[in-house]
């Protein structure tokens, strides 16, 4: 029978071949288990003593990692020198590596740059990419940045992966997303993880690329074939949602759950959003608080905002106040905005803590700056009345008139104040009317109803029953009572439209139902008034 190609290999290997020796040693290393990793070390190791540089640079990096063999860095620097000594480039760039962070030697910058120069003479594509990376960092980028463009057109898969990133970044180079691609694909094209998650991601979003799902699915789904985390959970998302592959959403949730167990912070969000809202599976709040925590504990600023929503309402755990303040305070401090707007709610009214206006302020400051509507309005109203901070009405009207922008009714309501009142400016009843008006078209009814009390007395503004009534019929259709009462005398008079009693007595009547006790009397004399002219 014949002999499988690993026992062929043994065979070489024990009549004394050094190659076969290498090559074994190298698969048993880097097999799955403890004896196999064990085995191939001795095999590098006969091999090394034999004077064989790739074995004695192997032997130093089992050395290095604990390989098959206890750790011990000061052995594997033996070894790269020896091998580094004969000319090896790998154990040139190994040793270098080692003086560089003090690894089994004393740290020595100097002796580091010397053996790595000597890998990078050798054109070493790996040794070209750590001095790259070193004048990146250390106040050359175009230098460095050549390297590594000279290290990837070499065909390192790694660096063809850095040169992509730092086309991305602008980093020793113009920024160019196209050129970020095509070098993050070739890296991908290779079997580089990171490289092919990346591509998913530029194919995701449009970096560099039109947006193509299927394209983003495909190189998704060659990474996490390699179990690659994040592509799990995205390629999960996609079939979720399905975008570029049809929906199923039974193997969404299997690759999620993937993700999840390999830590992935956002796929243990998505599952607590599951279990919290019963989608696709049984409500089970406390498995949703298990999977907040999860990502919590890992940084993950919606994890901990989540956390502790669960927290303030007792969703899956024993509400606690103190602790939803915790956790919404460390999401806060990642820019979570969200987060910080239940922060400056739980200063503002002491929730969880004691009220802190101070630091309401400074909240409402950072989700303002983000550019939240609710936010710049509070932080505008603090201001406005030195709530957590000295009074400073113009600094408030400049946040007031950003939420104004933004069709924040509160914001528009308080501008009218501002102006009608000349709170911190001087009076300006033409910009408050606008104001007004700005607001009653957005169709509040309060503002709709002051709108016709500004038309029908002349204040503000000019006199006119029509625009009164019109402004009065738009709030009275939302029930606002005393716009009811107020179109009803409009129809009553014939003040701004067609003189209609009939329809005057049904307004009455649902204002006064409405609790306006004014339109009872209105209605009451409105029919008396029919009643005496019927009877003349």
């Amino acid at each position: 029978m014949a002999k499988s190609g690993l026992d062929a290999l043994r065979d070489r290997a024990r009549r004394g071949d050094v190659g076969a020796q290498v090559e074994l040693g190298a698969r048993l290393v880097d097999a799955p288990g403890g004896q196999s990793n064990q085995a191939g070390y001795k095999w590098l190791l006969r091999a090394a003593r034999a004077g064989d540089l790739t074995a004695q640079v192997k032997v130093g990096e089992c050395l290095e990692r604990g390989k098959g063999v206890a750790r011990k860095p000061g052995e594997a620097v033996r070894w790269y020198k020896a091998a580094a000594e004969a000319g090896d480039a790998l154990a040139q760039l190994r040793l270098s590596c080692c003086y560089l962070d003090g690894r089994g030697v004393r740290a020595d910058p100097r002796t580091s740059e010397k053996w790595l120069r000597q890998a990078v003479e050798q054109d070493l594509p790996e040794a070209l990419l750590e001095s790259g990376w070193r004048g990146l960092e250390g106040g050359s980028p175009a230098q460095g940045f050549e390297l590594v463009r000279k290290a990837a057109a070499m065909g390192l898969p790694q660096a063809q992966f850095d040169l992509g990133t730092l086309y991305a970044l602008g980093r020793g180079a113009r920024r160019d997303p196209g050129k970020a691609l095509t070098w993050t694909v070739r890296a991908a094209e290779q079997g580089h993880v990171e490289a092919q998650y990346e591509a998913g991601r530029a194919y995701d979003m449009g970096r560099g690329v039109r947006a193509d799902d299927a394209e983003a699915v495909l190189w998704y789904r060659k990474a996490a074939a390699q179990g690659h985390a994040g592509a799990e959970y995205q390629l999960g998302y996609d079939y979720w949602e399905g975008d570029g592959v049809s929906a199923d959403r039974r193997k969404a949730l299997e690759l999620i759950r993937k993700a999840a167990d390999k830590g992935s912070p956002d796929a243990h969000v998505f599952l607590g959003t599951c279990y919290f809202h019963g989608e696709q599976v049984a409500a089970d709040p406390k498995r949703a608080c298990h999977h907040f925590r999860r990502a919590a504990a890992r940084g993950d600023a919606f994890g901990q905002f989540n956390l502790g929503i669960c927290y303030r309402d007792g969703v899956g755990v024993r509400a606690e106040q103190r602790r939803a303040f915790f956790w919404f305070k460390k999401a806060a401090a990642q820019g979570d905005l969200d987060a910080q707007l239940c922060m400056a709610e739980a200063c503002y009214h002491g929730q969880g803590v004691r009220r802190d206006l101070k630091q309401a302020h400074g909240w409402y400051a950072r989700a303002a700056r983000q550019g939240d509507t609710e936010a710049e309005y509070n932080l505008g109203w603090m201001w406005l009345h030195g709530e957590g901070c000295t009074r400073n009405p113009s600094r408030g009207i400049r946040w007031l008139a950003k939420a104004a922008a933004d069709e924040h009714l509160g914001a528009l309501a308080a501008l009218v104040m501002v102006y009608a009142e000349g709170e911190g400016v001087e009076v300006d009843e033409a910009r408050a009317f606008r104001y007004l008006l700005r607001a009653a078209r957005l169709g509040d009814p309060e503002s709709q109803y002051r709108a016709g009390r500004c038309f029908a007395k002349g204040m503000w503004t000019r006199r006119s029953a029509r625009q009164a009534a019109y402004w009065y019929k738009q709030a009275a259709e939302k029930g606002h009572a005393k716009a009811r009462r107020r179109l009803g005398d409009c129809l009553a008079r014939g003040a701004g439209v067609s003189k209609n009693p009939a329809l005057a007595a049904e307004c009455y009547q649902q204002a006064a139902e409405a609790g306006d006790p004014e339109a009872g009397k209105r209605l009451a004399a409105l029919l008396e008034s029919e009643r005496a002219e019927a009877g003349a």
